[in-house]
């Protein structure tokens, strides 16, 4: 199996909302009358190195996950949870398993087997992505050729960008 598939519609979102912000912070420095060349620079640096930090993690994540689910065998785990589950009584005398059967037992076990992996991918991941925004900031401040300010300011939006693309997308899927 190979989902390695690039989120692109959240991807774009994600563009879309980085240039907007990049807009108000530029908007943001003409009103105080700060505006040079390096808010641009600044702001656009912000914005590429987000939507970069958001493609890696959705590369990095996916890739995880694959290498994970190369050693699912639905069959096996199947198999295992079964021999691991004990029935209980319900009151009226029928059983059922340990876990509700809402749960697929195998699925179950799986990702207990593998959550530590599939953990330690994405500290990895997370590593690499803060230390690209501490690059971006430290880049920043020592060329003198970005403002700090407005990297910075970009930076920061990547959650709530998709934290407000998450509330629009429920609001349209609730209108349908």
């Amino acid at each position: 199996m190979n989902s390695n598939k690039i989120p692109l519609r959240e991807t774009v979102a994600l563009a879309i909302g980085e240039a907007l912000v990049s807009l108000l912070v530029i908007l943001g420095f003409i009103l105080f009358d700060k505006f040079d060349y390096k808010v641009i620079l600044g702001a656009l640096l912000g914005s590429v190195v987000i939507v970069l930090n958001f493609l890696f993690l959705s590369i990095s994540v996916n890739r995880a996950v694959d290498k994970c689910l190369e050693n699912y065998n639905k069959a096996d785990y199947e198999q295992k949870a079964k021999s691991i589950t004990k029935p209980n009584e319900k009151t009226d005398g029928s059983q059922e398993s340990e876990y509700d059967d809402d749960y697929d037992d195998s699925a179950r076990l799986f990702a207990k087997e593998y959550s530590g992996k599939l953990q330690n991918a994405v500290k990895l991941s997370y590593t690499v992505r803060t230390l690209s925004i501490i690059v971006a900031l430290v880049l920043a401040f020592l060329t003198k050729q970005f403002n700090v300010l407005a990297t910075a300011i970009t930076l920061c939006a990547m959650r709530p960008i998709l934290t407000v693309t998450e509330l629009i997308k429920k609001r349209k899927e609730k209108k349908k």
